[in-house]
């Protein structure tokens, strides 16, 4: 495959992926609603949680994670530089917040873009859980403003 057309293909499809609205679709299925018009308009994992509970918001946060880790990995199958799989890894969160197929109103990207990062990543994994944690811990309760998964909490060694 030409060069180029695989960095096409790879963006593409990584935007793609993360434009397809797990929130929407599992509150579709799980009891009809649009999940935008309760709570706070979001399409994560929190505003499920509150509207429709547990189960539904765990289903969302695997399906989310899924995303941002199937956008880097099909990156890596494709054998792109490693520039495209990280651009591949940023665009997978910009179609999760701002998703073609769901009017542009998406989620925040928290798991799609912890998902992306750690496997663009793969040997530092445990670290990236804890900075995770530290993050969720950090911003428990205040949903509005989103989930800062991009900050880096980790102490420097």
């Amino acid at each position: 495959m030409n060069e180029y057309i695989a960095w096409a293909v790879t963006l593409v499809l990584a935007y793609l992926i993360g434009s397809t609205p797990s929130g929407v679709i599992v509150t579709r299925l799980w009891r009809g609603v649009d999940i935008r018009s309760y709570g706070s308009g979001s399409t994560g994992t929190t505003n499920v949680l509150r509207t429709l509970g547990p189960k539904a918001a765990v289903l969302v946060f695997f399906l989310d994670v899924a995303k941002g880790a199937a956008a880097v990995a099909i990156a890596k199958l494709l054998d792109v530089p490693h520039l495209a799989v990280a651009l591949a890894g940023a665009l997978v969160v910009v179609g999760h917040m701002w998703p073609v197929f769901a009017r542009f109103r998406g989620g925040k990207g928290v798991a799609t873009l912890a998902a992306g990062r750690s496997f663009f990543i793969p040997g530092r994994r445990d670290r990236q859980r804890h900075q995770v944690r530290v993050g969720w811990i950090a911003c428990r309760g205040d949903d509005r403003d989103g989930f800062p998964g991009g900050v880096d909490y980790q102490r420097r060694r």
